[in-house]
């Protein structure tokens, strides 16, 4: 599994990916305009992200931002099926989750994202399978 992380709070990405790290591989932005970047490269390089983790107050481009341009290059681009991504909020301003459920959001998350809360969302989007996987 492939895994962008952007989130601006540097231990907030070094915790998801630390979560994370033993389901597979994260790429880790630390702002809007480096997510879309990276992004863009993935999509290029035909390694796509299997799922992004996108927090909703960044610099250079707020989460939202992101969220619709990824959506709209995936419709230009006319993908058959959108990459899973799940936004992270410390605030659940509930105007801008619905915001952000209308614009193709797969799920959000409360900062601080708890662990087991993640892995039974990738689960429930069959990323994963196991959370015991990681010990065998």
């Amino acid at each position: 599994m492939r895994v962008l992380i952007a989130e601006d709070d540097l231990i907030s990405r070094k915790i998801l990916s630390k979560f994370l790290a033993p389901y597979g591989e994260t790429v880790l932005a630390a702002h809007g305009d480096e997510a879309l970047k990276l992004y863009e490269e993935a999509q290029s390089s035909g390694a796509p992200f299997d799922v992004i983790l996108l927090d909703m107050m960044m610099p250079h481009k707020h989460g939202l931002e992101v969220l619709e341009i990824i959506r709209r290059k995936e419709r230009e681009a006319g993908t058959a099926s959108s990459v899973p991504i799940l936004m992270l909020t410390g605030q659940g301003d509930a105007i801008q989750i619905n915001q952000a459920k209308t614009l193709g959001i797969s799920d959000y998350m409360l900062k601080p994202v708890d662990e087991m809360k993640l892995i039974r969302e990738l689960q429930r989007l069959e990323l994963i399978t196991d959370p015991q996987d990681q010990w065998k």
